[in-house]
């Protein structure tokens, strides 16, 4: 990641119009997963280059084409932000449903029509389903005769591959804070739960393997939420001959068309759901003008 973020920052401080930059990798106040970076890019003020942010967007994407293995989301930031969310595009909306599969089926879904649709383009959800996972199921049974609880299982694997702190050290100007981990060759290994032991009831270590089924696979590498239920924030740009309106009337029809289920909620977020609310109004203040005009001819009846 680091590497190729660098290959990133080195390609877009070649083009004039860039002043300098800063690049961030890994989990923070806005990036939630540890595959995923920011850069800030500062432009040269207007008056010492020769075009604009979106044109410079453009150049820059061009630019970068040819790095493997890593996606760069260019966007301009506004003087005035009325977005409530970071995504990778400037307009949203979000899929959210009680049920964590639904989100991820409609939200493909969603995102592979979008694609198709005039006046829409650059559509990404935050979705990551490329995860890798490790399941541990429980033979109940097996694990009560034995007076081991999940409990038990749960904090044997928090103590072995979470950050359990233990103890914290203090000095004359800092603290430490001490944190259990299983060691380095036993967590390297391929299947280290056999190297798990539990203590029984009977006082006896018991190996995590006697009494579980160990299984891997891929999942979501965060769940995102929206009002307690599962959700996932679809992002995407309008095309340059086409307008913010049209898009959301395609999302609208798109919408419509799937029949979703009860149990799915789609709702536009951040400045097109603004948009959305400030013609609210543009009717009734049609009717109004309309009304005046018409009692002041002696039209009105």
């Amino acid at each position: 990641m680091s590497q190729k973020q660098q290959e990133l920052t080195e390609k877009i401080l070649t083009d004039p119009a860039v002043e300098s930059l800063s690049s961030y990798i890994g989990v923070d106040g806005i990036n939630t997963t540890l595959n995923s970076g920011r850069i800030l890019i500062n432009l040269k003020p207007i008056e010492e280059r020769d075009a604009h942010s979106e044109e410079i967007i453009h150049r820059l994407q061009s630019k970068i084409s040819d790095i493997n293995g890593i996606e760069l989301y260019l966007q301009s930031i506004q003087d005035i932000n009325v977005d409530d969310r970071i995504s990778k595009h400037q307009y949203q909306f979000s899929v959210s449903s009680s049920n964590q599969e639904e989100v991820y089926n409609w939200s493909e879904k969603f995102v592979t029509e979008l694609a198709k649709m005039p006046g829409i383009k650059d559509i990404s959800s935050d979705v990551l389903m490329d995860g890798l996972q490790t399941k541990v199921d429980i033979d109940r049974s097996t694990a009560a005769r034995l007076g081991i609880t999940p409990l038990m299982i749960d904090n044997a694997l928090y103590d072995a591959f979470g950050q359990r702190q233990i103890s914290t050290i203090f000095t004359q100007v800092n603290q430490y804070h001490v944190i259990l981990e299983a060691a380095k060759n036993i967590a390297a290994l391929q299947n280290p739960f056999q190297h798990i032991f539990i203590i029984s009831s009977a006082g006896k270590p018991i190996p995590l393997t006697t009494f579980t089924t160990i299984s891997h696979g891929v999942g979501p590498l965060s769940i995102n939420r929206q009002s307690q239920f599962p959700s996932s924030t679809i992002s995407f740009n309008v095309k340059e001959d086409s307008s913010l309106d049209e898009a959301i009337l395609s999302l609208n029809t798109l919408k419509k068309s799937f029949n979703l289920p009860d149990s799915v909620t789609v709702s536009l977020e951040g400045s097109a759901k603004i948009f959305k609310n400030s013609l609210s109004n543009e009717f009734f203040f049609g009717v109004c003008c309309n009304f005046y005009y018409l009692y002041r001819t002696g039209s009105f009846v």
